[in-house]
């Protein structure tokens, strides 16, 4: 994982993870690190439901970063039946 150059601003810590998270997890994460604010990509799956849903219990606010639109022209698929029909569409 690469991280931008310089410096962290001033209370704020990097806690490099990947999930599948667990809602308990997460809560004590959030209460305890006494976040106020959280900042998260929309990766387009339910791995942050267990985050969002403690923000949520928190009171924490959110800040969710759009994913950016496709290329044109670039096919897009939602899940496995879609790439399977792509496939088989392209043989």
């Amino acid at each position: 994982m690469s991280w931008p150059d310089g410096e962290v601003p001033e209370g704020w810590r990097i806690l490099p993870d990947r999930g599948p998270y667990v809602y308990a997890d997460e809560l004590a994460l959030l209460r305890d690190e006494g976040i106020g604010v959280l900042v998260s990509k929309d990766s387009g799956g339910d791995h942050t439901s267990a985050k969002l849903d403690a923000a949520a219990t928190l009171g924490v606010q959110v800040v969710m970063i759009r994913r950016p639109p496709s290329p044109p022209g670039v096919p897009e698929v939602t899940d496995a039946d879609g790439v399977l029909a792509w496939l088989d569409a392209h043989r």
